[in-house]
């Protein structure tokens, strides 16, 4: 049979159908495509009378010559009487290594626009707290390697941290079996088996009076104007510190009095549409003289081509007397969410709906029937009102008080 019969071209233009099948290159290498387009590289051998295979990668991360120069040394391992799926490891598994795979990982994150936060902290996991493992063949790596990582993680009080770091490794090994480069990930068996940290939930003010106080001290901060005027519509729009941070002009439509937020930035990938009342647009209106019209809404101090940091908004809180125990940017929407509730005035799914909580099809459902955006225009003003209101009241009660 003739070898070396696929091209690249050839390659590239074979096409998905309804079931497998498979495209001889020669000698027993072929490439098998998947219904889902998928190409990868097999060998078909026999060894002790029965018909077995060998993976040699997905094209095109692996070529056709690197393909062809596995089944040679598949070939090698033959003619000395030995079965390479069981004693030439190198070649099922490609030789590949941890960080490679644990790149193309990281890589495929950034194509499919996941949120910066996500694979900053993705990039921190496998290329910092799993450095140990970068240049070790995958094929090496056993459970016991990696609970012994793991465990080293946790010695110095990272408990939540190797929970994260056995989820990346994790990852990378599951990218690894769907493009035949692993053909079982060991970090299943250690489930279980790291400690749980207790759970921790965001500190916030819940109480009027209180959040009355809170508005009111919001009001005394005195650092970067653009930090002081973030953390004055954090309140107001109640969404996730980082969307808020990595807000940009585009999204903000002053004329329809919104802002959406793109999915590829929110935490249910999904677009998240917030109203916008007169007390927020006031302040994007400051905003636009500082930053606007294009970019980051909230730049970094250092660069604008960055967002503002993440501990910025901390830090703005604590310097007004709110520090992490008492008061956190995220427990903006933990008030929110108690006092709305408690008020009555709106219906609990549109509440849910405006904190971008709801299971995707209820939220379809919700988007879908036209009357639901007004109410959350309507939710949306009255908060800012009953904020407002609860400043003035708090206001009111240190002239009483003072």
């Amino acid at each position: 049979m003739a070898a070396n019969k696929l091209t690249k071209d050839r390659i590239g233009r074979l096409k998905p159908k309804a079931k497998t099948y498979r495209v001889a290159d020669g000698e027993g290498l072929y490439i098998q495509v998947e219904p889902n387009g998928g190409l990868y590289w097999r060998l078909a051998y026999r060894f002790g009378g029965k018909q077995k295979t060998l993976a040699f990668g997905k094209w095109p991360d692996v070529d056709a010559l690197a393909a062809r120069k596995k089944r040679d040394a598949a070939k090698d391992e033959l003619r000395a009487g030995r079965d390479p799926g069981a004693s030439f490891k190198g070649v099922k598994f490609g030789g590949v290594t941890f960080g490679e795979l644990a790149a193309e990982v990281l890589a495929k994150m950034e194509r499919e626009q996941r949120a910066e936060s996500t694979i900053a902290k993705n990039r921190w996991l496998l290329e910092d707290l799993a450095a140990p493992l970068k240049d070790e063949p995958l094929a090496d790596l056993d459970a016991p390697t990696i609970q012994a990582l793991l465990e080293k993680v946790e010695r110095s009080g990272r408990y939540e941290s190797a929970i994260r770091l056995r989820g990346a490794i994790g990852g990378v090994f599951r990218h690894a079996i769907r493009t035949a480069r692993a053909t079982a990930d060991p970090t299943a068996a250690l489930a279980g088996g790291l400690t749980q940290p207790p759970v921790k939930h965001y500190a916030a003010v819940i109480e009027p009076k209180a959040v009355g106080r809170l508005m009111l001290a919001l009001d005394s901060f005195s650092g970067a104007k653009s930090v002081g005027l973030g953390l004055k519509l954090l309140p107001y729009v109640f969404v996730r510190p980082g969307e808020l941070r990595g807000m940009e002009w585009p999204e903000v439509d002053r004329r329809g009095r919104r802002w959406v937020i793109p999915a590829a930035r929110t935490k249910g990938r999904r677009e998240h549409a917030v109203p916008l009342s007169r007390q927020a647009l006031a302040i994007f209106d400051e905003l636009r003289e500082l930053t606007g019209p294009t970019g980051f809404v909230f730049p970094n101090a250092r660069a604008a081509s960055k967002c503002m940091s993440e501990g910025a908004l901390s830090a703005a809180l604590a310097s007004v007397g709110y520090g992490p125990e008492v008061c956190t940017p995220h427990g903006f929407r933990s008030t929110a969410s108690t006092l709305l509730n408690e008020s009555g005035e709106f219906a609990p799914d549109v509440i849910e709906a405006q904190l971008a909580h709801l299971p995707e099809d209820k939220v379809r459902a919700i988007y879908a029937r036209g009357q639901h955006w007004p109410e959350r225009v309507r939710m949306m003003q009255w908060w800012a009102d009953h904020l407002d209101a609860l400043r003035r009241e708090a206001r009111s009660m240190a002239r009483i008080m003072g």
